[in-house]
């Protein structure tokens, strides 16, 4: 999918969010901070491609002489609802009025700064008269009620508090800077405020914002105390705006929006590993095919085990000709989506754009395809790079050291930051919906708007090691997954085609009395033996000398099922603790055998076969 399209894709993911709810509020920020992301890359990679879609049908170009320029870039001409986008650029950003405005609106600084100063009216008797205005056709009239007795105080107002109108009372001290480094600012329409600049005189303060497009239910408040100016009156804005003009504010625009980042990046040749890295693997995912969820008993038996399993996603995949291709995906619910044929990204993507592209996603997954081949190779998530969040912190701060650029270390460090509180949200298979958590997704969108035009960035790369993170207990840590059936979803058919789609033979049901049995994909059962989460590297190797083997885990807590079979016996984490259990075995057939596992562990991706399998029987078996 081109630049532009997703810069549409995120224009209307923001229309349809605003037009279900029946607000306009703090979580849209989310969109915002993201087109920003996606229009600082547009003017970095093809310029000429954003300028065109600038001054494209149906978007306005204005002047207000000496105050304020605009691109108006969208608007929603079917609905009278849902959003605008717009860029400003004040050549003077300086407003004395005390005034309010006839939408909310949500905007991010890319260039220059301003202070904002909110104010309330307190009602009282001895603070003076109050004036109350109104702005008809560029004029100041009288408000209904013109004069009330109270006292003009300052106050502040918070992205956290977005629908809170009275705000909390601060001194005339009290100094809120809005600039590029703050990130998207939510103003609610009848917050009363004045801004002022803080930059050169040869500068100006250029804004992107959005706002809900409904139609003006409300005058625009002007508000002037006993010791306040009088208003100053503003001339109405002109739309014959010249080719010269518009070239000379696109220009602004590009340059602020890149900043620096003055090198063309052609977005050829990408040699990043991250994202292979990091992602989840096909297989290691439970898949369908088409064919399969054809039938409406089946589609619902899937979402059945989806839900069982804490699954957000399931690919839905066609395997031709020797090639796994990805079709679609399908939520807990049950509905379709990642429907656009290129709704994916190549394994090689820089995995900055990768961590954008899975915030911007719908279900903040995104299906990861060998470009050449069209071959569905996994599935990445922000799971996974938080999950992943040493190995990417060593790599990003390496590289933007080597570069000498300080702007890259600062912003990288805000990036590790913001990846690191996203893990009290990011949970395996599961995801908290982007706007519940605006402040958390904004702090990684933010820095991530200008690393992502860094060229070395975009080349990043990550040690090859494939060391878990620790869970809770080490039971926890070294098992892996085993995927849970009960009645609702446990019938042959089923249980079938994930094996014939992903190879998984076995699967786990939980009994009434807690209890477990072993289901077979053809619908055989037996008893299945677990040992509890909280037991060693002694209980582990008794319970394989008993004859548990795999060794089935229950992860009580979060009462899941999970698997210690060959690769996980031998990993990392397992055989730290293992090793004076291990250094006990004396017997030389065993230490032999033990000796070639411990070889093939330290393989990048060991390959573990059946007679690996059947040599740990024989290795912690009786002497």
């Amino acid at each position: 999918m081109g630049i532009i399209n997703r810069i549409e894709e995120e224009i209307n993911r923001l229309n349809e969010q605003i037009l279900e709810g029946s607000t306009f509020e703090n979580r849209d920020s989310v969109n915002l901070n993201a087109l920003v992301c996606l229009l600082r890359y547009a003017a970095w990679r093809k310029p000429d491609v954003l300028k065109r879609w600038f001054t494209r049908e149906g978007t306005e170009t204005s002047i207000n002489k000496n105050v304020v320029k605009r691109f108006s870039l969208y608007k929603n001409e079917k609905n009278p609802d849902g959003a605008q986008l717009r860029i400003h650029i004040f050549d003077n950003a300086k407003e004395t009025a005390k005034h309010d405005h006839q939408r909310d609106f949500i905007t991010m600084c890319i260039q220059g700064a301003y202070e904002y100063r909110y104010y309330r009216v307190d009602s009282c008797e001895d603070g003076g008269v109050v004036e109350y205005f109104n702005r008809v056709d560029g004029e100041f009239v009288k408000a209904d009620s013109p004069t009330r007795p109270g006292k003009i105080v300052r106050v502040k107002h918070t992205n956290e508090t977005w629908n809170d109108e009275k705000g909390e009372k601060v001194g005339d001290d009290y100094e809120k800077v809005f600039d590029p480094s703050v990130g998207p600012l939510y103003v609610n329409s009848n917050w009363i405020h004045t801004v002022s600049p803080k930059y050169t005189e040869a500068d100006s303060v250029i804004t992107v914002l959005i706002r809900r497009q409904r139609e003006k239910g409300k005058k625009t408040i002007f508000i002037r105390g006993p010791n306040d100016d009088e208003f100053e009156e503003e001339e109405p804005p002109n739309y014959n705006v010249t080719p010269k003009q518009i070239d000379d504010m696109f220009e602004k625009v590009r340059k602020a929006l890149v900043g620096e980042s003055t090198q063309e990046y052609s977005g050829q040749g990408f040699d990043s590993n991250a994202i292979s890295e990091f992602m989840n693997p096909t297989n290691k995912l439970v898949r369908v095919s088409p064919k399969f969820i054809q039938d409406k008993n089946n589609l619902q038996e899937l979402v059945n085990f989806m839900n069982l399993n804490d699954f957000s996603s399931c690919p839905v995949s066609q395997k031709a000709d020797g090639k796994e291709k990805i079709v679609k995906l399908i939520d807990a619910n049950g509905n379709f989506f990642f429907s656009e044929n290129k709704d994916w990204m190549d394994s090689k993507t820089p995995i900055l754009f990768g961590i954008l592209y899975t915030v911007l996603s719908k279900r903040l997954v995104i299906p990861i395809v060998n470009e050449s081949t069209d071959e569905f190779l996994g599935i990445l998530s922000l799971f996974d790079v938080v999950n992943n969040i040493k190995r990417f912190a060593n790599s990003i701060f390496e590289v933007s050291i080597n570069s000498n650029d300080r702007k890259a270390i600062v912003q990288s460090a805000k990036l590790i930051s913001g990846l690191n509180d996203l893990q009290t949200v990011a949970d395996e298979n599961k995801y908290h919906i982007r706007g519940k958590n605006p402040e958390l997704f904004n702090s990684i969108l933010t820095p991530l708007g200008s690393l992502i035009l860094n060229k070395e960035l975009a080349n990043l790369t990550v040690p090859d090691e494939h060391i878990s993170s620790e869970m809770k207990t080490w039971m926890e840590t070294i098992s892996n997954t085993f995927f849970q059936v009960d009645e609702r979803c446990n019938s042959v058919e089923l249980l079938s085609e994930i094996k014939e789609m992903c190879d998984f033979d076995t699967f786990a049901q939980r009994n009434q009395d807690n209890s477990f049995t072993k289901i077979y994909h053809n619908g055989t059962k037996e008893k299945l033996e677990t040992i509890p989460e909280d037991s060693g590297p002694r209980e582990l190797i008794e319970a394989i000398r008993n004859g548990m083997w795999p060794v089935y885990v229950n992860i009580e807590s979060k009462k899941q099922v999970k698997i210690i079979s060959t690769d996980e016996l031998f990993s990392f984490h397992s055989l730290r603790e293992l090793a004076p259990e291990l250094q006990k075995i004396k017997a030389t057939k065993k230490v032999n055998l033990l000796s070639n596992l411990l070889i093939k562990s330290n393989l990048k991706e060991p390959n573990f076969n059946s007679n690996d399998f059947e040599d740990v029987k024989i290795i912690f078996g009786s002497e």
